[in-house]
C-alpha cells in the first residue's frame, strides 16, 4: 500500500505507530450467542467478557467476526 501512495506522489502520515494488548480468557461462554455484522448494525455496544479465536465475545451474548470485517475503521470507546 505504501509503495502505491509514493509512486503517485501522496503523502501518508500514520497516527500512531502504539501497539495495544489485550487479554480475555473466556470465563463462560452463553449456550446462546448472536452473531451480528456491521454491515446490518451501525453499532454495538456492551461489556467485552472474551475472546476466542476470530470472535470478539459481548457480555449479552452478542458475538462478532472480527476477521470478517478487516479493513472496517472503527471506533472503540471505554
Amino acid at each position: 500500500a505504501l509503495e502505491f501512495i509514493n509512486g503517485k506522489n501522496l503523502s501518508y502520515i500514520p497516527e500512531s505507530d502504539v501497539v495495544y494488548r489485550v487479554s480475555y480468557p473466556v470465563i463462560q461462554l452463553s449456550d446462546k450467542v448472536r452473531s451480528v455484522n456491521l454491515e446490518k448494525v451501525n453499532s454495538i455496544e456492551g461489556k467485552l467478557v472474551g475472546i476466542k479465536g476470530q470472535y470478539l465475545i459481548f457480555e449479552s451474548g452478542i458475538v462478532i467476526n472480527i476477521r470478517n470485517h478487516s479493513g472496517y475503521l472503527v471506533d472503540i470507546s471505554f
